[in-house]
C-alpha cells in the first residue's frame, strides 16, 4: 500500500495501482463498495481509480484524484460528501465545485480542501463554526468559503470540530 488511513469504526488503504480497499463498519456505505453492509477484510472502493491520497471523517472518506477533483462517500446527513444533497452514497460522489485541490482536512462530521491558490473551501458540519465562514449555526452541502484567511495557506488540519491553517 501507498498510504493507510483510518479512524475510529473503519480503515482504508491507497494501493500502489492508486485504487482504494476499505474495510470495518459500513453503516453508512463509508466502505464505498456499494453495500452498508460490514466487512472484516479489505473490499475495493467501486469505480474509484486514479488516486493520489485518501483522507477519512468519522463516517465518511474523500479521496483526491490524479486530476485534483475530490471524490467522497459515506454519511451524508450533515452534507459532508459535499455533492449537494443531504444523501449517504455507498459509492464514490464528486465534490461540487473544487479543483487543483492539494490536501484535504477530513473531522467528524464535515471536510475542508485547500486549492492550489491558496484558498480554502469547507462543507458539512458547522454547529462549531469548523467551516470558516463566519457562520455557526447551519450546514453545508456544497463548498463554502473560508472567510478572513490571506490567500497564502499552505496546509490544513482538523480536530474534531475544529481547522486550522498555516500560512507561509
Amino acid at each position: 500500500a501507498q498510504s493507510i488511513a483510518a479512524n475510529g469504526n473503519f480503515t482504508c488503504a491507497l494501493l500502489l495501482d492508486s485504487t482504494v480497499k476499505c474495510w470495518g463498519k459500513n453503516n453508512f456505505g463509508q466502505l464505498g463498495d456499494g453495500t452498508n453492509t460490514a466487512h472484516s477484510s479489505p473490499a475495493s472502493v467501486s469505480g474509484l481509480s486514479n488516486v493520489q491520497a485518501i483522507h477519512l471523517g468519522f463516517e465518511h472518506a474523500c479521496a483526491i484524484l490524479n486530476n485534483l477533483t475530490v471524490q467522497c462517500w459515506g454519511a451524508n446527513y450533515a452534507g459532508q460528501l459535499g455533492d449537494g444533497s443531504y444523501t449517504s452514497r455507498s459509492l464514490p460522489t464528486s465534490v461540487t465545485g473544487v479543483n487543483n485541490v492539494q490536501t484535504l482536512a477530513t473531522g467528524l462530521k464535515y471536510t475542508c480542501a485547500l486549492l492550489s491558490t491558496g484558498n480554502v473551501k469547507c462543507w458539512g458540519w458547522n454547529l462549531s463554526g469548523q467551516l470558516g465562514n463566519g457562520r455557526k449555526d447551519m450546514i453545508s452541502n456544497i463548498p463554502v468559503d473560508v472567510v478572513g484567511l490571506d490567500h497564502n495557506i499552505i496546509a490544513i488540519a482538523s480536530g474534531g470540530v475544529h481547522t486550522c491553517a498555516l500560512t507561509d
